[in-house]
Order: structure tokens, then sequence, then C-alpha cells
């Protein structure tokens, strides 16, 4: 049952997510969890090697997190596509 520990490996690693869903549009990602859309969706397909790189780009956000206090829901809605 090769393919059981590997779904289990893979199920052992908490998503970061807190229930605290609201996208900044400006840094493109996740107010709550710190992760990408792209992130976000790809996480329950993803290794186990995946998810503790996207773990690893979580925490650097959150030290560097400058996000202010978002007033307005139409600040939060919505993320568009990044110019670089």
């Amino acid at each position: 049952m090769a393919g059981d520990s590997t779904v289990k490996d893979a199920q052992s690693i908490q998503s970061p997510c807190i229930g605290v869903c609201k996208m900044d549009a400006a840094k493109q990602y996740c107010r709550g969890c710190y992760r990408t859309l792209s992130e976000i969706a790809a996480w329950s397909s993803e290794s186990k090697e995946g998810q503790l790189k996207i773990l690893g780009l979580v925490a650097k956000r959150q030290k560097s997190n400058t996000i202010p206090d978002v007033t307005s829901d139409q600040e939060s809605i919505g993320v568009t596509e990044s110019a670089e």
C-alpha cells in the first residue's frame, strides 16, 4: 500500500488556513494564511515537499508583513494579475 502512505504523508502537513479568507490585491496573497491563490488551489494535491516549500514561503511573507488594515470590502476583493 505504497500509494496509501504517500497520501498519508501529504496529508500529515496541516494547511496554514485559519479561516480568514481575504485576498490582498496589492500583495496577491491571503491575509489569513499568506498563500497565493495558486498555492491555495494546489495545496491538497501538492506533495509533502511541495507543501513544505509553500510553508517556507508563508513564513517569509509573515515576517515581512506590512499589510495595512482593510476598512472596505472593495480593497480586499479580487486579485489582479501581477505585472512582474
